[in-house]
């Protein structure tokens, strides 16, 4: 037996190995790619069916109001009105700073009342946002302002 081919009968075995596991390493990276882009679809999928669904609700949600969207908007009318009537600005305020005084449940109650007749998802979207950023609207009114 020559050197080369001792040397060729044990690099064979060694060339090989190293031949397979690449095969092996791309499979499976083949692999790791494909289940990506199914989870990556399903979630398009998931976005899209939320979305879908979103607008059955609100389809559903106009079509099912009845009075309530009009009796939301003159209650809520009301306070601007009387802000606008000499002698009665008063009483807006009293009430307001009445309402302040609320459990905050009671207030949540009222919030998503309101919210359900006006859109909900935005009302959500905005307890979100500010839940998230951790911070409360402050009540800032023109004479706050100076």
């Amino acid at each position: 037996m020559s050197f080369m081919s001792i040397i060729q009968q044990f690099a064979g075995p060694v060339i090989e190995y190293f031949d397979h596991r690449n095969e092996r390493v791309h499979r499976q990276r083949a692999q790791e790619n494909e289940l990506e882009d199914a989870r990556h679809q399903r979630r398009m999928t998931n976005i899209s069916e939320e979305r879908s669904a979103e607008v059955d609700w609100n389809i559903n949600a106009q079509n099912n109001s009845g009075w309530k969207d009009e009796w939301f908007t003159i209650i809520l009318s009301i306070p601007m009105v009387m802000c606008f009537v000499p002698g009665l600005a008063d009483y807006v305020q009293a009430g307001f700073a009445a309402l302040e005084t609320t459990p905050m449940w009671y207030q949540s109650a009222v919030g998503i009342a309101i919210s359900s007749s006006f859109g909900y998802q935005l009302y959500a979207r905005h307890m979100m946002n500010r839940n998230r950023d951790g911070s409360r609207e402050q009540n800032t009114s023109p004479s706050d302002a100076t």
